[in-house]
């Protein structure tokens, strides 16, 4: 199974991704986000990141996780190459979502950044069952 794909839209960028579980899903997602930004590939795993989020629905949560990862790693100048859900709790009415990423200070000597993600849009924003995957698409703001 594929993790995820890229889809080229007017201006800006997006990922379709896909899991067996929403919890797979959502690592996925944010692992087709680090791709757009950078070369994951050279990313040693050398710090680790707390992520908690909340929603009222799944696509909600998906945003929510996404901006978060986002933000952390603009904030600590991270550059993120994997992540885990530890648990995605369907906690009525608010679903709940805590897991972690991982990679290491941005280093342009070592690192190829590809392109600056701006922001995670609700601009086509989607989750939804295919037979025995979780599929989803989010488009980005770069």
């Amino acid at each position: 199974m594929k993790r995820y794909d890229i889809i080229d839209h007017t201006a800006d960028v997006g990922i379709k991704g896909y899991g067996r579980t929403p919890e797979e899903l959502f690592v996925h997602m944010a692992l087709g986000m680090f791709g757009l930004i950078a070369d994951v590939t050279s990313i040693q795993p050398m710090a680790s990141v707390p992520i908690l989020v909340q929603a009222d629905d799944l696509e909600g949560l998906l945003v929510a996780w996404l901006k978060e990862l986002l933000y952390a790693a603009e904030r600590d100048h991270l550059l993120f190459m994997n992540c885990r859900v530890h648990q995605l709790t369907p906690d009525k009415p608010t679903l709940c979502l805590s897991g972690e990423a991982t990679g290491e200070a941005i280093d342009h000597d070592r690192h190829q950044v590809f392109r600056e993600v701006k922001a995670v849009t609700y601009h086509e924003l989607g989750i939804r069952r295919e037979g025995d995957l979780w599929v989803a698409r989010v488009i980005f703001d770069i």
